[in-house]
């Protein structure tokens, strides 16, 4: 019924005691927020679930909060984040009427893996002239001198699934070759564990889920997480239950760089 949360919504509440008050951030994408915000009547929803609500949305987002909610967000760049693609992504946090909203911290660009450290040379690829070796590592996309493909050294075009790649081939006389990027080499861009993948690859429909992982954020932007846009209280949880009661409090420069280091 209009302004109900979904199944998985009760269920979580119930885990969490069955009072809203357990809950402390809601943690969706952005096309469920769409489609709370594009109800004929979608002020019973936010009425009741006065938390934040945090998202991962495309860059040009531009759905506003309801009315006397407070945006905050922070753009993410995957090579920022250590990545090799040039993915970018806008990470949205919604306060609710009342609730602090702390300003977003900012981390440093990490550094990021080139494109051809997620490629093999195992795979069979049409021979072409080795490229001449690079004066430096861009992070941005790189292409073949006739434009056909783009170069190992910089960074893969996300949008662009299909692009060919000149990379190492041990079966070119030349050492290098052509092709596309196969699926398990997706997943590696899309820094999908290799326990995940080598659970699924034997699937069906494992070309088609990491296909569909083009339209999603890499999982380097999960990782990176949801706390360096709100607050120190939400880092990682606790099996416990203890959470942090202190809102305004923001994540400071020197814990964010440590933070980083700590995934690295």
């Amino acid at each position: 019924s209009e302004g109900t949360p979904p199944n998985w919504w009760r269920k979580g509440s119930a885990c969490m005691g069955g009072s809203n008050k357990s809950v402390v951030a809601v943690f969706l994408d952005y096309k469920g927020v769409f489609t709370f915000a594009s109800r004929g009547d979608p002020g019973q929803y936010w009425a009741r679930w006065t938390v934040p609500h945090v998202f991962f949305a495309p860059v040009s987002w531009s759905i506003g909060p309801p009315r006397g909610w407070e945006a905050r967000s922070l753009v993410l760049s995957h090579d920022e984040l250590g990545g090799s693609t040039t993915a970018s992504w806008s990470l949205v946090a919604w306060y609710p009427p009342g609730h602090d909203s702390p300003p977003p911290v900012q981390c440093p660009p990490q550094p990021h893996a080139p494109l051809s450290t997620r490629l093999g040379d195992g795979e069979w690829a049409a021979p072409c002239p080795p490229p001449l070796p690079p004066a430096s590592y861009p992070r941005s996309v790189v292409h073949s001198e006739d434009g056909g493909a783009v170069l190992g050294c910089g960074l893969f075009p996300h949008d662009r699934l299909d692009q060919p790649v000149e990379c190492a081939c041990r079966f070119s006389p030349t050492g290098f070759g052509r092709r596309a990027v196969t699926p398990l080499e997706m997943a590696a861009l899309w820094d999908v564990s290799i326990l995940v993948t080598d659970r699924i690859s034997a699937m069906t429909t494992f070309r088609g889920l990491i296909r569909a992982l083009g339209a999603t954020p890499p999982a380097k932007f999960l990782q990176f997480g949801a706390d360096r846009l709100i607050t120190g209280g939400f880092r990682g949880g606790s099996s416990e239950g203890l959470v942090v009661d202190r809102p305004s409090i923001a994540v400071d420069s020197e814990e964010c760089v440590r933070g980083q280091g700590e995934r690295g």
